[in-house]
């Protein structure tokens, strides 16, 4: 039986050096929230601030996730290992980084773009008793924390087949995703 143990960071708060690819992702982080809170259409008893902070969070994950490859990472470790991304400007700006880098980056834009965020940490171990680790995120939506697991693009829904646009707002921490599995 595997047992999973779980390490949650205290908050992320903004930094608040100048970091050019940063700065152009959270803007465009910002842009796409605004797309989808103001463009899109929705029914009027969705909550537009919960909108805003999933689209905020969601952006966030989806641009870190195409922007910051963890096969290029792979690559690079394998051939120069001293030319890995020192901090989260590097890891964006030269597109290269695992689950923690992507992480990083993902806290260092939501707390930008004013979301509360921390960091989760897992570790497991196999049929062979090897330890195993991953890192994602806790997003704070609506005062209630959600998970996004960054490496993978993904967010778990508390209910996938119930119709309605407030369904899509319904995202489970971590905690709950890990009951349901």
């Amino acid at each position: 039986m595997a047992v999973l143990v779980l390490i949650a960071s205290s908050s992320v708060q903004a930094q608040t050096v100048t970091e050019p690819a940063i700065s152009k992702v959270v803007e465009q982080v910002r842009v796409d929230a605004d797309y989808l809170t103001k463009r899109l259409t929705w029914d009027k008893d969705v909550d537009l601030d919960r909108v805003r902070q999933f689209g905020l969070a969601l952006t966030a994950m989806n641009l870190v996730q195409q922007q910051v490859s963890s096969t290029r990472y792979g690559a690079v470790a394998n051939t120069s290992p001293e030319d890995l991304p020192a901090n989260d400007e590097e890891a964006l700006s030269r597109g290269i980084g695992i689950c923690g880098n992507q992480v990083s980056v993902f806290l260092n834009i939501a707390t930008r773009v004013g979301l509360e965020a921390r960091s989760l940490e897992f570790y497991w171990p196999d049929e062979a008793d090897v330890r195993h680790s991953h890192i994602a995120a806790e997003v704070k939506i609506s005062g209630k924390w959600a998970f996004f697991d960054v490496t993978w693009g993904t967010y778990f829904r508390r209910d996938p087949t119930a119709s309605g646009q407030a369904s899509l707002l319904e995202i489970l921490s971590f905690d709950e995703a890990k009951a349901v599995a």
